[in-house]
């Protein structure tokens, strides 16, 4: 079973350390009031937006005890969470401006009922045949896994970043005021539960690959630091993520390939190039970790190469990469 819900613990961290990653400062206007009092109430704060203080809260709570936090509940337990953290002051500074705007009001009123509606469509939606067929694919990914059943908490200021809490459970953020769109939710259902599939040995190799190709370093830089995606396997789930929307026709074949030129920022060529020898296999290894690292092996993915090999697949590539790359530099 798939189920999607709200939860204001998770909103209201949604609210300190995320409702800015995108936009500059500017929040989502979907609700006018939410952002005028964001707005007035956060102007100045400004926090690099991260999963960390998310896993920091479920590392110490159930899922079950977080989902019954209120203001009081969640004022109370988290300043326990984050003692001897570094940006400790500048969290508990956030608390008390969800306090003195009166936050509770905000999402008893505004947010909860809106994302309530989204819920039910992502709820229904999770019924779909379509689903059971992802799903089963992202099973075949991780055969020695049962996933079993899946909650996603659906939060209002997260966009546009989605990332996992735990094996059977992520987070992202809602669809807007255009109603939900299937393919994309679908898609970013498959790259949040693939999360995790990666061993020792395959995380290792692109570790050493990023310390002997000097374009991956590069790309490595802009992932982990600008785009805020610092984790070892992530240019293989998109890939993964990417062969499964395919294979599920969720997107053609030329619309993959044009989401993936642009995804982050054109700073994963792994991704690329993994993602286009899935499509000329045509199916999930039964072992997509010894797979992948045989990609390595036999040279497909070469230290010194990579940029030639990603402009083969998409040309272009690195040049749009390098103009990311020279603005993270002024």
């Amino acid at each position: 079973m798939v189920i999607c819900k709200p939860c204001f613990a998770f909103e209201a961290l949604s609210a300190i350390s995320i409702r800015n990653a995108a936009n500059a400062g500017k929040i989502r206007s979907c609700i006018p009031l939410v952002k005028e009092r964001m707005d007035e109430y956060f102007s100045g704060m400004e926090i690099y937006a991260s999963n960390h203080y998310f896993n920091l809260l479920s590392a110490h709570f159930s899922f079950e005890e977080i989902e019954k936090l209120d203001l009081v509940g969640f004022n109370k337990v988290f300043p326990e969470c984050l003692k001897g953290e570094n940006y400790d002051k500048l969290y508990l500074d956030c608390l008390k401006i969800l306090n003195n705007m009166d936050f509770t009001a905000l999402w008893d009123k505004h947010i909860m009922p809106f994302l309530q509606e989204q819920c039910a469509a992502y709820n229904a939606l999770f019924k779909d045949a379509k689903t059971t067929s992802v799903f089963s694919d992202v099973q075949r990914i991780k055969p020695n896994e049962e996933i079993g059943d899946v909650t996603i908490y659906l939060t209002y200021f997260s966009f546009p970043i989605s990332f996992r809490l735990s094996d059977r459970c992520y987070l992202t953020s809602h669809a807007g005021t255009n109603g939900i769109n299937a393919n994309d939710i679908l898609s970013t259902f498959a790259h949040e539960l693939i999360h995790g599939f990666s061993n020792e040995a395959l995380r290792g190799k692109y570790l050493q690959a990023i310390e002997n190709d000097m374009f991956l370093a590069k790309t490595k830089d802009v992932l982990f630091y600008k785009v805020g995606s610092p984790s070892a396997e992530e240019e293989f789930v998109v890939a993964l993520e990417y062969f499964i929307s395919y294979k599920n026709g969720l997107f053609t074949k030329d619309e993959l390939y044009g989401h993936i030129f642009n995804h982050y920022n054109h700073c994963m060529p792994l991704a690329v190039i993994v993602f286009d020898e899935l499509v000329k296999y045509g199916k999930i290894p039964a072992d997509v970790n010894t797979w992948i690292l045989k990609l390595f092996e036999d040279g497909v993915i070469r230290n010194g190469g990579i940029e030639g090999r990603v402009n083969q697949i998409l040309p272009g590539y690195s040049n749009k990469f390098k103009e990311v790359w020279v603005d993270k530099l002024s």
